[in-house]
């Protein structure tokens, strides 16, 4: 699927978050990327990549900014 394209393409690999409270978070079952993209001033948008066992799955989603995700620079 996209997720497994993606993955394999880009090298992501599922780091997890950081919390607001400083934990880190679902390390090995989900990987989440920031976009350039913000929501409004307090949220923006990200990618989430989800791992179950073979099946990759990759989503558009919202977060709130205090969270800690991943960044990846990609030159155009």
């Amino acid at each position: 699927g996209l997720g497994d394209v993606y993955k394999r393409q880009q090298g992501m690999l599922a780091g997890g978050y950081r919390s607001p409270e400083g934990s880190f978070l679902k390390a090995s079952a989900y990987g989440y990327w920031w976009l350039s993209t913000s929501v409004n001033s307090n949220e923006a948008y990200g990618l989430e990549l989800e791992s179950n066992r073979k099946k990759y799955k990759l989503s558009k989603k919202s977060g709130e900014k205090e969270r800690g995700f991943s960044v990846r620079c990609i030159r155009n």
